[in-house]
């Protein structure tokens, strides 16, 4: 029985020599080789890469994803009519705007500014701030008013940024202007009797150029 079990081990270990032989051979190629063991990481490498790549991205796609707040939508009364003639404004000129993440409010300051847009990262809270005070809001004309919301809304919904060039004739040429007013307001005191201190006509041109910058030059400012 010894002796059976003692032959079969034998050429079990005689039968497997040849595979033994080769595969040792291969090992001993592959580190002296170094040309051709770092083609075969290489491969292996982007054989797997390959096939599981796409795993390995959402794996890190949900790791470094931003988690974002939640937002609400808050308009204070006497801001309502200004907001909707924005979304008017834009629905006419075929641009879909959202708007649940925004806040629309009064606020106060001592620095010397009308307003101020605030806006989280990716699609967080946008808050608009207007300044009622006497000078930005409550001694002012409705064009005037509209201008302000306009722009601070143009920031935070447009992602518009200042503009302060000028058109040919020296006159703004974006109510985007961090400096300007008064773009578009009526003649409150004509001292010259002719109507020339009327501005409202220039309104088309500037709500224009809010929703798109490259808006052609009107004849009044060239």
């Amino acid at each position: 029985m010894s002796y059976k079990i003692l032959n079969c081990c034998h050429d079990v270990k005689y039968g497997l020599k040849p595979y033994l032989t080769f595969i040792k051979n291969l090992y001993i190629l592959i580190l002296q080789k170094s040309s051709l063991y770092q083609f075969f990481c290489s491969n292996l490498i982007k054989l797997v890469m390959k096939k599981y790549f796409p795993f390995f991205f959402i794996i890190i796609s949900f790791a470094c994803k931003q988690s974002v707040e939640p937002t609400v939508y808050q308009i204070d009364k006497g801001l309502e009519v200004y907001l909707d003639k924005f979304m008017k404004e834009a629905e006419t000129r075929g641009i879909t705007i959202i708007t649940q993440n925004l806040i629309l409010k009064f606020g106060t300051t001592t620095e010397e500014i009308c307003g101020r847009c605030v806006k989280a990262k990716n699609d967080g809270q946008r808050t608009v701030t207007i300044i009622n005070n006497l000078n930005c809001w409550q001694q002012v004309p409705y064009e005037n008013r509209e201008a302000l919301v306009f722009h601070e809304l143009a920031h935070c919904l447009l992602g518009r940024i200042h503009r302060d060039d000028f058109l040919p004739n020296g006159i703004e040429a974006s109510i985007m202007n961090s400096k300007g007013s008064g773009f578009y307001e009526p003649c409150i005191y004509d001292i010259t009797g002719n109507g020339s201190c009327d501005k409202t006509y220039r309104r088309s041109y500037y709500i224009d150029e809010i929703f798109d910058e490259k808006t052609t030059v009107p004849t009044w400012g060239k």
